[in-house]
């Protein structure tokens, strides 16, 4: 049978984001319908509804979600009506990628999160008006009351109610900071790390940092408000890049670690600037990493890369597998090591506007929205 639910939609590039009825199609063979308990919303989401992200409108908006599967389709195994489930990204599982453990590089990963349909072209939403319109962001679209998701993005768990509210914001952005430092960054003990912005996944990846005893986490935002919001204890120091030329960050940068350099610039802006800059302020065997940002060009000296042995790469979900990073971090959270719920904000269903003015004037990290289901 086809469903209906209540769900945030935007039908043109820059155009308001609705919220209206929409009509999703039967459940398919590899498909969940969940419904939801919470979502939440980071800049992608912004950068999607504006047309500069990987899948345009119109489309239902989301990919950080949690719920409960009320259905399943034919070929799913592994879950069943009532599970709750927190919902990452959509990967084939047969690849090459996917069977060694690196699903975030799937071989079908575009067509599986940015698409806007079904692997055989179909168009499973429909909005008000019957038109159709794109769903399966991230695998998922979860902006709404109920989610038809691919089943690959599903992580099932066991927990409260209201732990699945707060575990509703793991699935992407979070998840990114963190797996950068455990995945990608690998750091040993008193490493310096710098996080270019003071958002959600930067935050995310200072709270991995701490539990590897680093020597120095310097967050850099041209934001005073983002810096002076970061919570106690996670930053060893901040710096305000307003204003500041690329050679001038750079130097400053280097002088707060004595004029060794950083070990690890982590970059979640995506400027080619900061990422220049991170590079200059890296100690030998250093590591730029980028998670996330606009189409940019970045200029790196060769030179620096082959005498002094640093790196720049870039990473997909912090090269996270999201059936062993969500559980791990949500271990580390029940033991008060990773507190990622400092960084959430609640908000009721229907409070999307104020919200999203929220995020954009820099007021919260991370808002998470609650349908009232238990």
């Amino acid at each position: 049978m086809s469903y209906s639910s209540e769900a945030y939609v935007v039908k043109e590039p820059s155009g308001p984001i609705t919220l209206e009825t929409v009509q999703y199609d039967v459940v398919g063979k590899q498909e969940i319908l969940v419904e939801t308990v919470a979502f939440s919303m980071c800049a992608s989401d912004l950068k999607a509804a504006e047309g500069i992200f990987h899948l345009r409108p119109p489309m239902i908006l989301g990919h950080e979600s949690a719920g409960i599967v009320r259905e399943v389709g034919s070929a799913v195994t592994h879950l069943r009506p009532g599970d709750k489930v927190v919902l990452s990204y959509g990967h084939c599982q047969k690849c090459r990628y996917c069977l060694r453990g690196e699903s975030p590089y799937c071989e079908k990963v575009a067509a599986l999160n940015f698409s806007g349909q079904r692997g055989d072209g179909s168009v499973a939403a429909r909005d008000a008006e019957g038109k159709p319109i794109s769903n399966f962001f991230f695998s998922q679209s979860s902006m709404g009351r109920i989610i038809l998701a691919h089943q690959s993005c599903a992580v099932k768990l066991e927990c409260t109610s209201q732990e699945l509210q707060i575990f509703a914001a793991l699935g992407c952005g979070i998840q990114t900071g963190a797996g950068t430092v455990f995945n990608v960054c690998k750091p040993p003990p008193l490493s310096s790390f710098a996080i270019f912005g003071a958002g959600a996944v930067g935050l995310a990846a200072a709270m991995a940092a701490k539990l590897t005893s680093p020597a120095h986490i310097v967050f850099i935002d041209n934001n005073s408000n983002k810096l002076n919001m970061i919570p106690k204890g996670v930053a060893t120091g901040t710096l305000n890049s307003s204003g500041l030329q690329e050679d001038e960050l750079a130097e400053q940068l280097k002088n707060m670690t004595n004029g060794t350099g950083f070990d690890f610039a982590i970059d979640c802006v995506g400027l080619a600037q900061l990422v220049n800059a991170g590079h200059k302020a890296l100690a030998p065997r250093g590591m730029v990493v980028t998670v996330g940002g606009p189409p940019t060009t970045a200029s790196i000296s060769i030179a620096a890369q082959l005498t002094g042995g640093r790196m720049y790469r870039g990473t997909h979900q912090g090269d996270s597998v999201p059936s062993i990073s969500i559980p791990r971090m949500i271990d580390l959270w029940r033991q008060g090591q990773f507190p990622f719920d400092k960084l959430l904000t609640f908000y009721k269903f229907d409070e999307l506007e104020k919200a999203v003015l929220d995020l954009k004037q820099g007021k919260i990290f991370k808002p998470v929205f609650l349908t009232g289901t238990e």
